[in-house]
């Protein structure tokens, strides 16, 4: 196993050990469960997450978090919602605007197929929705 895949995996321990900790319901761990607690990343998430801290060199917050989209919508099946869902949340917040985000998903369905497209463009908007009813 490599240094970055033992430091992620421990990342991930840590993370359900703090979020039992916090909420010992949340157990066992779920994308709707953690969507409750976290509607959106902190910035302070985001930044060891998408950002600078494990990687200095390397992509962006917005690239990477663009290139997460396209694979979710690719890998999309059943119960993948609100992964995608979050991950148009977190782009926003990382200021990435809502043309990217449906210009990624369109081009996604090169691979992916339209119907996986459509479910992926129904997430998003209701995403933007959301976010300007809150505005």
């Amino acid at each position: 196993m490599s240094d970055f895949a033992k430091l992620f995996e421990s990342m991930l321990e840590q993370g359900a050990k703090m979020a039992k900790d916090f909420d010992p319901k949340s157990m066992p761990f779920s994308m709707d469960k953690m969507a409750d607690m976290f509607p959106s990343m902190t910035p302070e998430m985001m930044e060891t997450m998408f950002g600078k801290t494990l990687n200095k060199d390397g992509l962006d917050a917005k690239t990477r978090l663009l290139t997460l989209l396209s694979a979710q919508v690719a890998a999309q099946s059943e119960g993948k919602e609100p992964q995608i869902k979050a991950t148009v949340r977190n782009a926003l917040d990382a200021e990435v605007h809502e043309q990217e985000i449906t210009e990624v998903i369109v081009q996604a369905a090169v691979y992916a197929g339209v119907p996986s497209m459509t479910k992926a463009m129904e997430i998003a908007k209701a995403v933007f929705e959301d976010r300007k009813a809150d505005t």
